[in-house]
């Protein structure tokens, strides 16, 4: 039966909350990060390795506990955690922090010797100079996300809606036209103004926005995805991996949402204004290998979504 996590502050405001496949993070009131789950990797960020934490425990990105960092969004792989924050009162842009399994280079270039503790990812920060970006502060659609994470890879947003990503490449989860695992960010190729994106286990979605002046040639929205797709979680018409992001044309449409699972894809697209007066406002497509969701047709679907409010699709692992 589900139970309420009790271990927050009294009063106090969850503002995000994700789930890796060992932990769980949330980030309350803005200031404060939680984190419960197993700890054999150091996914929790305690500064050591144990078995498990049942009730949250707030950790510190810092170790001076005077240095207060506004945390602008956070993510969790399978045994890794990532955090996008700044200090505010100094005017700094933000920094990644992250910690837990520094397998892959999913950790990003940190002190693999503290891999259980945060730590500032300085490679993201020397990326973000030499190509003179920043950190997106908020995803265009306030309940999307400017950090994710899959297994052992992670995408951020940046300020002119493209990715940064590094960790584990081996299925080209990183877009960079390659198998390469990278310690250092690269920015992902051909996408950029993304409005909402989802990493699967080793795979990508992503929505951007199609410029104005292209407007009477495409439609608002395309979808892209890249990476591993062995069970057709890509939804190209086959099973061949992506090593760059790849265009969804059958989904431009108005894209409402996007999720990803560990190997299925689903998007939440809104019918277009020339739709019949009987047809549904919402439409999922759905693409992956499990038997469960294939039974669920289109039609099925529309009819669990006639109350035109669903705005936002989340994933399973299966």
């Amino acid at each position: 039966m589900p139970a309420r996590i009790r271990g927050f502050p009294e009063d106090s405001i969850v503002r995000r909350i994700t789930c890796g496949r060992w932990h769980c993070a949330a980030l309350v009131d803005r200031h404060q990060v939680f984190l419960w789950g197993r700890n054999h990797c150091g996914q929790l960020g305690l500064g050591f390795l144990s078995r498990a934490c049942v009730t949250p425990v707030k950790i510190l990105l810092e170790p001076d506990e005077d240095c207060l960092l506004s945390v602008r969004d956070l993510a969790a792989g399978e045994a890794h955690t990532v955090v996008i924050a700044e200090a505010g009162h100094a005017g700094l842009d933000a920094r990644a922090y992250s910690w837990g399994d520094p397998n892959d280079s999913r950790l990003g270039g940190v002190d693999v010797r503290l891999h259980h503790s945060p730590q500032l990812v300085k490679t993201i920060n020397h990326t973000l100079e030499r190509l003179r970006l920043n950190i997106a502060k908020e995803a265009q659609q306030p309940k999307n996300s400017i950090v994710s994470c899959g297994i052992a890879h992670t995408l951020v947003l940046t300020t002119t809606g493209q990715f940064l990503a590094w960790g584990c490449g081996k299925y080209g989860q990183l877009g960079y036209g390659d198998l390469w695992d990278r310690e250092e960010p690269v920015v992902v190729p051909g996408v950029h103004s993304v409005l909402t994106f989802a990493t699967g286990n080793r795979h990508n979605i992503a929505v951007q926005r199609v410029a104005e002046a292209h407007a009477a040639l495409a439609k608002r929205e395309t979808v892209y995805a890249w990476g591993s797709n062995a069970f057709g979680e890509l939804g190209l018409g086959d099973t061949n991996v992506r090593l760059q992001p790849a265009t969804l044309c059958t989904l431009n449409e108005s894209i409402k949402g996007c999720a990803a699972g560990a190997r299925h894809s689903l998007v939440l697209a809104r019918a277009s204004s020339t739709r019949s007066r009987n047809a549904p406002w919402n439409r999922i497509s759905i693409h992956g290998d499990s038997e469960e969701i294939s039974i669920f047709h289109f039609d099925v679907l529309r009819n669990k979504f006639k109350d035109r409010r669903q705005s936002h699709v989340l994933p399973g692992s299966h």
